[in-house]
This record gives structure tokens, C-alpha cells and sequence, in this order.
């Protein structure tokens, strides 16, 4: 792990590990969803409120994603693009956002 922040006083340390992803695979499906992505990162765990937001054109979808204890994954379902944007320019570009306790985000 890299620590981005450690704090220390005469009788305790604490280091700070942010969430950060690393990989996310496939980086490309269809725009009608449902490919499963799997994000590899660092700090990743299982949270109840465990999500992914993907940003498009201007609209916003989050769905709720799953955490693999073993391989230390998130997985999520793509959503269907076409049926949230209708008029969506394709080849269409999404930017990808995981939150933990659904509402601090890391893209």
C-alpha cells in the first residue's frame, strides 16, 4: 500500500490510505449496458452502500456495485445508456465514479 498522509504525536501513528483505482476492465461494451465491469484499486472493501456513478454526456447514472473478498474486485453492471440518453452520440465516452458510503466519490 502507499500511505498519502501519516500522523503522528508522542504515542500513536496513524496512516491515511486513499481509495484509488487502478484498472477497470473491459474498457468498452455496448451503449444498450449490462457488461460487467471489474475496478481494482487500492482501500477498495465491502460497504454497504458500495456504488458506481458513470458521467456521460452531460447525464448521470449510479448503480449499486458489488466487492469480491477474495480478489479484492468491485464488480457493476453497466446501465443501459440509450434508455437514459435517447439521443446519445455514439461512440460515447464515460467517466467512472466509486463511492464507498454513497456519497464521497473517487473517480
Amino acid at each position: 500500500r502507499i500511505y498519502s498522509e501519516i500522523f503522528c504525536n508522542n504515542d500513536s501513528i496513524v496512516c491515511f490510505c486513499p481509495l484509488k483505482i487502478i484498472s477497470v476492465s473491459p474498457n468498452f461494451g455496448p451503449s444498450t449496458g449490462n457488461t460487467i465491469l471489474s475496478i481494482i484499486g487500492s482501500a477498495l472493501k465491502e460497504f454497504p452502500n458500495l456504488s458506481v456513478r458513470f458521467d456521460f454526456e452531460g447525464y448521470s447514472k449510479e448503480v449499486k456495485a458489488n466487492f469480491d473478498k477474495l480478489s479484492k474486485t468491485i464488480f457493476v453492471k453497466t446501465p443501459n445508456f440509450i434508455d437514459i440518453a435517447p439521443n446519445l452520440t455514439l461512440p460515447a465516452k464515460a467517466k467512472i465514479w466509486v463511492t464507498l458510503d454513497g456519497v464521497n466519490s473517487k473517480d
